[in-house]
């Protein structure tokens, strides 16, 4: 699908049905990983708050899907009023809520978080539908639907797990407040992820389309220039962050060390500029390259944190997924040039 651009407007209906198997398996994995926090609230906070996370998995997959194809398809614009129209619902829909009397009652706010989400992603991908469908429209003839299976989502379902393991092995060796402190960092530093993977949805669908005609330098020299603006981007904002990171702090009421934000920024950069040769892999049918490079970041960067965690305490994070994205990128880059 990824090689035809006028070939992209698929069956959302079909699409969605079935990727029902695989929504299934997340939700599933989601329950899996809270329980060892089910002890420690009511059960009706559980099971509100499971209930809006697992329709928030559902919804965010279905929008994610939705914003692809319009990337995919060249609607770059349109892609961009989806993910602007599920920010305006999410501050929108919590602002609502906030306000209302009714947020304080225990439930509602046990739903809100993942509740707020669910809806915008839910709404925003059906905007996204509605523009793929009607504003281009495109003979039925031309309509086709995604392909799924184990073989194109395991490297994702190793580099998630990883990142579960990752977190698991901080709140094993450096405890719970640690993790709390870390997800201040990645917050901080996660625009550079959003940016570098906004910079992906441009580039890389041409590039996989080159790649599938044949025309691997051309479709090289395009990641390359993608790589370039994802290295500059990282460095100027790792440059900005500590300041951004301050300014979190007074919000959140944690301190987020700017140094460690820094850090995870340029450790986030790596990970984004080497995913799009992933990418180029699975759409090449290299399946198993694909899976092969994102176990050893993941092995990698576990061996890297437990061997560092007690000497450089949080600093181990970055270090740990810098090196799993190094190592990720090397085997990559090594075995695209043994293919040439």
């Amino acid at each position: 699908m990824n090689k035809a651009p006028a070939r992209v407007r698929g069956r959302y209906g079909a699409d969605a049905r079935s990727a029902i198997p695989h929504v299934v398996a997340a939700i599933s994995l989601m329950a899996l990983a809270g329980t060892p926090l089910y002890g420690s609230v009511s059960v009706s906070a559980a099971v509100f708050l499971g209930t809006t996370a697992a329709a928030w998995v559902a919804a965010s997959s279905f929008q994610d899907h939705v914003r692809t194809s319009l990337h995919i398809s060249g609607d770059h614009g349109f892609a961009a009023i989806v993910s602007c129209l599920q920010l305006a619902i999410s501050l929108a829909f919590f602002t609502f809520v906030q306000l209302a009397t009714v947020h304080q009652h225990p439930s509602i706010s046990t739903a809100l978080p993942f509740g707020t989400l669910a809806v915008a992603n839910l709404v925003s991908g059906l905007v996204g539908v509605w523009l793929h469908r009607s504003v281009n429209k495109i003979s039925d003839e031309s309509k086709v639907s995604f392909k799924l299976g184990l073989r194109t989502a395991a490297s994702g379902f190793v580099l998630q797990g990883g990142a579960y393991a990752l977190n698991l092995v901080v709140v094993l060796t450096l405890g719970a407040s640690a993790l709390a402190t870390l997800e201040g960092v990645r917050i901080a530093a996660q625009p550079v992820l959003i940016a570098s993977t906004a910079l992906a949805s441009f580039f890389l669908p041409p590039a996989i389309r080159l790649q599938a005609q044949g025309k691997t330098r051309e479709a090289n020299r395009r990641v390359r220039f993608m790589i370039g603006a994802q290295l500059s981007l990282g460095i100027a904002y790792a440059s900005l962050v500590p300041f951004f990171a301050g300014l979190l702090s007074g919000f959140a009421g944690r301190s987020i060390p700017p140094l460690i934000a820094a850090a995870q920024t340029l450790s986030f950069s790596l990970q984004a500029m080497i995913a799009p040769i992933n990418q180029m892999n699975i759409a090449a049918n290299r399946f198993s390259l694909a899976t092969m490079g994102t176990a050893l970041s993941v092995a990698v960067s576990l061996v890297v944190l437990a061997l560092t965690a007690n000497s450089l305490h949080l600093y181990a994070v970055p270090l740990a997924t810098a090196s799993g994205a190094l190592a990720r990128g090397s085997l990559l880059i090594l075995a695209r040039h043994r293919e040439q």
